[in-house]
């Protein structure tokens, strides 16, 4: 479905994982606080993506955001452009750390390393910037009040 109704219900999800994503961190549960500032990111991106066609399945979907982005590239609002263009690469960014907040992943040398220690107090506060900011951008993009 593509509409303002379907944007404004992957917003409202963005929003709860915002809040979610605060709310975790402010209790020192880094692991949770990354996990839910990812989603925060990718549900933003997916809420503009909605105006326009169907989001993809996809935890990464600032690639389809890019593309919807591309046609409206001769815009005289260049700043609208240059806030989604941010928001795609916040999604693109992020999009490993949907399985790495969960799974944990590989070092370099080889060794598994848990989701608890990767989700360490700076990662999780550099994702729940970032998920404030793409919030931010899709908000407005979108019109809403809060």
């Amino acid at each position: 479905m593509v509409n303002s109704e379907e944007s404004k219900r992957w917003l409202n999800q963005a929003e709860n994982c915002l809040i979610s994503a605060q709310k975790t961190y402010d209790i020192n549960e880094f692991r949770l606080s990354v996990q839910q500032g990812q989603s925060c990111i990718e549900l933003s991106c997916k809420a503009i993506i909605a105006q326009f066609e169907e989001p993809k399945w996809t935890h990464a979907p600032g690639s389809q955001l890019y593309s919807i982005i591309e046609d409206f590239k001769n815009s005289e609002d260049l700043s609208v452009l240059e806030s989604l263009r941010k928001l795609a690469a916040h999604a693109n960014e992020v999009e490993n750390w949907h399985a790495w907040s969960v799974y944990g992943k590989e070092d370099e040398n080889g060794k598994w390393v848990s989701a608890s220690d990767l989700c360490t107090t700076e990662i999780a506060r550099k994702l729940l910037e970032m998920a404030k900011i793409s919030f931010e951008i899709a908000s407005t993009y979108l019109c809403v009040d809060d």
